[in-house]
């Protein structure tokens, strides 16, 4: 597709030779080892050209799969696509060979692996979910095409999110011609496009909202209602008055209504109205984080890329209902009709009324009339036998609530093996919590014998007829019917509060002629129970204070106290109503003393009017839903309170519906060391501060951590593995936890951010935990999964290798090499630089150390702009370094609290990564040059002296480098025992003698006079010179044996007398001595020789 550079050829890695030196001098290999080296180099160099034909030519027959491309780039040469199976598809590999062989079965991946050409173009793994999104984009987007332009600028797109380390260079090539820049500017259009675009697909929603019927007060016509989504309505025994049709369709999407009119107005039977509408939603497309590649046979390194596609826009369908009942006019037609007292009094009379129409020849004659009267029952109302005197039961025990002062029940505590209570954390006591995590409420015993009251378990299987005449407490005496008219009961005595209904019975014999029907409207007596409305809070969030209002209306019983107590139930989970009317979980609702969160006091109630329950604080332990109940009690003068109304429980003007927050995350995806950690709730539903309660998001992080448990059978059905590697999440690699952030109402609400550190490198899976604060109890409302896709950030960092210079003489420079890889982060205020420590080698029980006590030096910082190659500043090598130098590298992180660029804030140092100590490419050799000397050994005062130094070893010959030697003659004080060379005895100090290899160096001979009599010691010095600045890299030791010289006086001459045997062996020895000395000279030389690795010669 492209060459390997911008040229249009193969980078090949260059290996310097001069970064190693050796003993022996260079020779020139042989001539047949010189020309099989040249016909090697041209299989090499053809070898690359054809791996990059698309730059230099097709290389292969075009049945090969190249696809359309551009081609004479200025620079490069051809980019382009290739041809597959009918497909057009790319490579994402940059620099790496062609695919030209077969393409074996494509792979769906989330990433691509970190590759390295044989040119040196490398790029890092790319396993970010935003960028493989948006390669899946762009392939599937602009892969397809015929254009060459296009198949160009989309080649040239994948190579720039794929980010190479010599992507720049690319497109600095690029810009450098006109061809070059259309196809950059259309590639930078195409990434710009899939940042925007590439979003990850959304699931349908299904619609959550009612269908509703309404019809008017005249029964002839309707309204119905429909939620958004729906789209179409149909009805049944009615039809729309704007297109008289009982089908409409809606395009809009949106909520509305429309009118209908029924098909028989004013029905004379009961008719329901129903309604069913169809609704409709549409997912959102979008690209999964995943695309196709293809490896090529010929090129294992290379990657063929194509599309997986969007994603399939999905629709979620279903239908919703409900229906009205138009109820029939009440008939008028009986033969026997009746109608009771309306109202009564306790103490006072009740009376019931027939009324007999008909001609009296119709009558069945000798009839009867007589009146039975039932008191309706109530759960929880007292039983009355057939002379309306209640039932007592036998003596029993009842568990009662515990409540507080505000009518609240208290609940049963934890306590410890010692009975004392248990406290949490912030000092409050623990309550005990049932198999639903609900408190349990604190009850106590208490001895009753009272009247034997209705429960709902007797009442709930009972239809409405079968409870009317559940209870008759009166029968009247029988009256002689002889003609049409009026037939009025006896007196019946009230003896207790509620809701009586009459029937009539009119017989013969023993046959009933006619019976009336319980339950009649006009045969319902209502004692003195005034009548009781109410209307609960309906909806609240938690910490709001809700409460129920009783709307009392009728007649009071003269002499009588009333009041109303109102108690609050928290709806059990599987009692709370489902959208789905036949849902086998959903039961019906229940008010016991299990539920109970709330009773009032005692409420007086003077007379009609609005009486207010008092206010329960929500709390979370109270669920979604909550039931109250509102129960009526009269106590008539001199006697005991009676339960005249209760309402029921579970209605829907005596529900309050509490919202509780849902809440939805979303961690940043990526992030390098230095950018911020951070994740964001989104919180929904109703939610607020206030008296009672407050709210706060809490997130954790974790290193990602698997662990192998056994699957499940359905797991084990669907994967067929016996076990399952699931996300672990526990206290052992939570890596950090943020302050609590407070929640104010629905919304975005992010975490604090953390800088990311080089602990954090991998995969991290955040939780997200909202809690409610209800005065000092702080409750977990909502705890994340561990291991969701939304919830992982990958953090990465840099890496870095090294290769310092392997060998320093003294003058030389001393340096080292940092190559940076990877991401580094680009956060405002964030600044990299690098360090270089040098440590002189020493061991510690085996093994290198690099501590402060060996530091030699530290360079200053190298700033680190990005990824790329980095050299320390340089230090000249002294006798200092001499030896071997180990070198550590650290790379440093700038920026305010932990790595931030606050404005004011402190700036902190971060290191990011650092060498290790005594790693071969991290050690550089010093070695030291060896001088030895000679001086002379003896003379006469008037000969001349002189001093001779050998020098061994390397030395540098780099530019601004010199060396010299100089000598100095130091005469020893007679009284010294020891060697003293001090400027007080200096009798010569040489000139300056150039050094310019390895080899012998002699001062200037020096005359000796009288004064010079005695011992004198030389001392030579070693100088190097570097830029003008010198340093003694090496003296000699006074005293040293080679380098004593002693001066005699000169013999007096005595004439011409023969000289003595000993005198004649004195001069015999000197010869002699001197010959061994010259023999001794001549072979320390022939043995002297480099002792470390030079290209020079001494010989």
């Amino acid at each position: 597709m492209l060459a390997a550079n911008d040229s249009g050829h193969r980078e090949v890695p260059v290996h310097h030779a001069s970064r190693r030196r050796t003993a022996t001098a260079r020779r020139r290999p042989p001539l047949l080892r010189r020309v099989v080296m040249l016909v090697l180099a041209g299989a090499l160099f053809a070898g690359a050209l054809g791996g990059v034909s698309s730059v230099v030519g097709t290389g292969v027959a075009e049945a090969a799969g190249k696809g359309p491309g551009v081609s004479n780039i200025p620079g490069i040469g051809w980019i382009g696509a290739y041809r597959h199976n009918g497909r057009i598809v790319y490579c994402s590999e940059r620099g790496v060979a062609d695919p030209w062989a077969d393409l074996p079965s494509n792979t769906t991946v989330s990433s691509l692996p970190a590759y390295r050409s044989p040119s040196g173009i490398k790029a890092s793994k790319m396993s970010s979910k935003s960028k493989m999104r948006q390669l899946n984009y762009l392939l599937d987007t602009y892969a397809q095409t015929s254009k060459g332009s296009q198949a160009a600028g989309l080649a040239t797109a994948i190579w720039i999110l794929r980010a190479d380390n010599k992507i720049s260079s690319l497109k600095s090539t690029l810009r450098g011609s006109a061809k070059g820049r259309a196809i950059l500017n259309d590639a930078n259009a195409m990434l710009a496009a899939a940042k925007r675009n590439a979003v990850a697909p959304v699931a349908p929603k299904k619609v959550t909202g009612k269908l509703a019927l309404t019809i008017n007060s005249a029964r002839t016509q309707g309204t119905v209602s429909w939620p958004a989504g729906a789209t179409s309505i149909t009805l049944t025994k009615a039809k729309f008055t704007s297109s008289g049709k009982r089908s409409v369709t809606v395009t809009s999407g949106k909520a509305g209504s429309r009118g209908f009119t029924l098909d028989a107005p004013k029905p004379k039977k009961q008719t329901v109205i129903t309604a069913k509408a169809k609704w409709k939603t549409t997912g959102t497309r979008g690209w999964e984080p995943k695309i196709k590649t293809w490896k090529a046979s010929n090129v294992p390194q290379q990657r063929v890329v194509g599309t997986t596609g969007s994603s399939t826009v999905k629709t979620l369908g279903g239908t919703l209902g409900a229906s009205a009942t138009v109820t029939a006019a009440t008939p008028s037609t009986w033969s026997v009709s009746s109608q009771a007292q309306a109202s009564a009094d306790v103490g006072g009379t009740m009376t019931d009324t027939a009324i007999v129409t008909g001609a009296a020849s119709a009558l069945p004659q000798p009839g009867y009339i007589d009146f039975v009267a039932y008191l309706q029952p109530l759960a929880g109302a007292t039983k009355h036998d057939s002379s309306w005197n209640p039932i007592l039961g036998d003596p029993y025990d009842v568990e009662e609530p515990v409540l507080d002062a505000d009518g609240l029940p208290t609940y049963q505590l934890e306590v410890d093996a010692d009975g004392n209570p248990v406290f949490d954390a912030d000092g409050n006591p623990v309550p005990v919590l049932d198999d639903d995590g609900n408190p349990v409420p604190a009850t106590e015993t208490v001895a009753r014998q009272d009247p034997v009251t209705w429960t709902e378990e007797e009442l709930a299987g009972l239809s409405a007829a079968e409870l009317c005449v559940l209870q008759p407490v009166a029968t009247t005496a029988r009256q002689r019917v002889t003609a049409a008219g009026r037939y009025t009961s006896e007196p019946v005595e009230v003896k207790s509060a509620g809701t009586v209904y009459w029937t009539e019975r009119y017989w013969r014999s023993s046959t009933n002629l006619h019976t009336g029907r319980c339950g009649l409207a006009n045969e319902k007596t209502a004692i003195s129970t005034p009548g009781v409305v109410t209307q609960a809070t309906e909806t609240a969030v938690i910490g709001d204070e809700i409460s129920d209002t009783a709307t009392v209306t009728g007649r009071f019983a003269a002499g009588a106290e009333y009041h109303l107590v109102f108690e609050a139930y928290r709806a059990p989970a599987q009692t709370i109503s489902h959208d789905d009317e036949d849902d086998p979980a959903a039961a019906e609702p229940t008010c016991e003393t299990g539920n109970l969160i709330y009773r009032s006091g005692e409420v007086p109630v003077t007379g009609p009017g609005e009486v207010e329950s008092g206010s329960l604080p929500v709390r979370y332990a109270h669920g979604t839903t909550i039931w109250w109940v509102e129960s009526l009690y009269l106590t008539p003068e001199g006697g005991d309170p009676q339960l005249v109304h209760r309402g029921e429980c579970g209605l829907e003007n005596e529900t309050t519906t509490v919202s509780h927050p849902e809440v939805e995350t979303r961690a940043v995806e990526d992030a390098v060391v230095g950018d911020h950690l951070f994740d964001t709730a989104i919180v929904s539903g109703e939610l607020a501060r206030n008296d009672h309660a407050r709210w706060e998001v809490t997130f954790e992080a974790f290193q990602g951590v698997f662990e192998e448990r056994a699957s499940t059978p359905e797991e084990l059905e669907e994967t067929g593995e016996a076990t399952q590697q699931v996300p672990v999440c526990e206290t052992g690699n939570r890596l950090f936890e943020t302050g609590a952030t407070e929640v104010t109402g629905p919304g975005e609400v992010e975490s604090e951010r953390v800088v990311a550190t080089t602990a954090h490198v991998g995969t991290i899976w955040w939780i997200e935990t909202l809690w409610v604060i209800e005065g000092g109890e702080r409750t977990e409302v909502h705890r994340g999964e561990c291991g969701l896709e939304n919830e992982t950030t990958e953090a990465t960092g840099p890496t870095v290798t090294t290769q310092a210079v392997e060998v320093a003489f003294y003058g030389d420079e001393l340096y080292d090499t940092a190559i940076v890889e990877g991401e580094l982060s680009a956060r405002e205020g964030v600044t990299h630089e690098v360090t270089f420590s040098a440590y002189r080698a020493e061991y510690g029980g085996g093994a290198p150390v690099c501590e402060p006590g060996n530091l030699l030096f530290t360079t200053e910082a190298t700033a680190v702009t990005g990824p790329g190659t980095y050299e320390s500043s340089r230090t000249i090598a002294t006798p200092e370094h001499a030896g071997t130098i180990w070198w550590i590298e650290t790379l440093w992180q700038i920026g305010a609290d932990g790595g931030g660029g606050d404005e004011g804030a402190e700036l902190h140092r971060a290191e990011l990564a650092r060498g290790e100590c005594g790693l071969e490419n991290e050690t550089t050799n010093v070695p030291e040059p060896k001088v030895t000397t000679t001086a002379v050994s003896s003379a006469i005062v008037g000969e001349e002296i002189w001093d001779v130094a050998d020098v061994e070893g390397p030395l540098s010959t780099r530019d601004g480098v010199s060396h010299d030697v100089i000598f100095e003659a130091y005469l020893q004080p007679a009284d010294s025992p020891d060697p003293v060379c001090e400027a007080g005895n200096r009798i010569f100090v040489s000139d300056t003698v150039r050094v310019t290899k390895p080899g012998e160096y002699t001062s200037e001979k020096f005359t000796t006079e009288t004064a010079h009599v005695g011992t004198i010691y030389w001392v030579e010095s070693l100088r190097l010179k570097v830029d003008g600045e010198e340093t003694v890299i090496h003296r000699g030791e006074c005293g040293a044996k080679n380098e004593i010289t002693r001066v005699s006086e000169r013999l007096p001459v005595t004439g011409s007398a023969p000289l003595s045997p000993g005198g004649l062996l004195g001069v015999a020895g000197l010869v002699l001595a001197a010959g061994a000395a010259a023999l001794a000279w001549v072979a320390r030389r022939r043995r002297t020789g480099l002792s470390v690795e030079s290209t020079d010669s001494t010989e």
